[in-house]
């Protein structure tokens, strides 16, 4: 159990850098790891609904926002010319020029966006939908320093992106590899709830960061007709990971061939095809074994696996823990 301590208004900057409202923080939040931490309960009687904030270096922070399906709660806040990196795994997203869509764990969305000062911003979740969300964020004015980094050494499309989002909101989409995906479910999952669970948040944090940087260091390519092929095939994996998916069938429905299919998936997205697929299941699984009742056979049927004790053995193998020991821990993290 994590030993909480007293609120003082210091603490909510140095923890959030100051874009949570400073009267949501005194009447819901709550500091535990020496300080290091803050979680916030919107919801009092929803414990298993909050936000984590905690800073990883002088002028860097993460945020993590944890809101289930029962969730209905909602915040302004008042933008800061605010930088951020972020990964949502659930919840509604606004698509520049195609409206909102809904996010998943199998369709998550990787997003680079400012928050010039004055702008208004709702994060929050209505009945039924949830948000589930990891971002790494700095003053805009401040981003080399908060990285370590010189202006020059700033990957390039985080530099492009930058020179050109000084007056107003700017939204974009990145690719990042399947790595950072698993940093921020791991962000969101951490079972721990003892004074190690800041540390081990901070490493997951960081590991999300430097996924993030390698990926903006290289300039954006020209989109072929060969990559929006690979592209569709990762959306049908994680449209329906439950699938019995084979290289044949998959390059069929894109147009490939299984040799094109196989070396341009694993370029495009640092990984091959079945462990992409391997990787969504693994996601999925987790996110059930969160958020549903389902019996752990009926989890190996959605998620793809031949039997139940092939699940567990695999799922044992990924994480470390069983599925079954795995819910506990999950139960008992939301429980407090």
């Amino acid at each position: 159990m994590m030993l909480t301590q007293p609120l003082r208004n210091t603490d909510i900057i140095e923890a959030t850098g100051g874009w949570i409202p400073e009267e949501t923080v005194l009447l819901n939040g709550e500091l535990s790891c020496g300080g290091k931490l803050l979680r916030i309960c919107p919801e009092l009687d929803k414990p298993h609904n909050y936000v984590e904030a905690f800073q990883l270096s002088d002028g860097l922070y993460c945020s993590v926002t944890n809101l289930s399906e029962d969730a209905d709660t909602e915040v302004t806040v008042d933008g800061t010319g605010v930088l951020g990196l972020a990964v949502q795994l659930q919840g509604e997203f606004y698509e520049p020029g195609s409206g909102v869509r809904l996010t998943s764990a199998r369709q998550p969305v990787q997003t680079m966006a400012y928050v010039p000062a004055g702008t208004q911003i709702t994060v929050g979740s209505q009945l039924g939908k949830g948000l589930k969300s990891v971002s790494i964020s700095a003053q805009a004015d401040y981003l080399s320093r908060a990285l370590g980094l010189s202006s020059d050494e700033l990957p390039v499309q985080l530099r492009e992106f930058f020179t050109g989002s000084l007056d107003q909101f700017e939204l974009k989409q990145v690719n990042v590899p399947m790595a950072a995906i698993a940093s921020a479910s791991k962000l969101l999952n951490h079972p721990e709830t003892g004074g190690m669970r800041y540390r081990n948040l901070t490493l997951f944090a960081n590991e999300l960061l430097l996924h993030f940087l390698q990926a903006l260091s290289e300039a954006p390519p020209q989109v072929t007709r060969e990559q929006r092929q690979l592209a569709k095939v990762r959306e049908i994996i994680e449209a329906s990971p439950g699938q019995q998916h084979t290289l044949d069938t998959l390059a069929d429905a894109v147009g490939l061939s299984r040799t094109r299919l196989t070396s341009g998936f694993k370029r495009q997205y640092g990984a091959t095809v079945m462990e992409w697929l391997r990787e969504t299941r693994f996601r999925e699984a987790e996110r059930l074994l969160n958020t549903t009742a389902l019996p752990l056979a009926e989890i190996a049927f959605e998620t793809g696996f031949s039997s139940p004790s092939n699940f567990t053995s695999a799922f044992k193998k990924r994480f470390g823990v069983s599925p079954r020991d795995k819910r506990r821990l999950l139960i008992a993290a939301a429980a407090g």
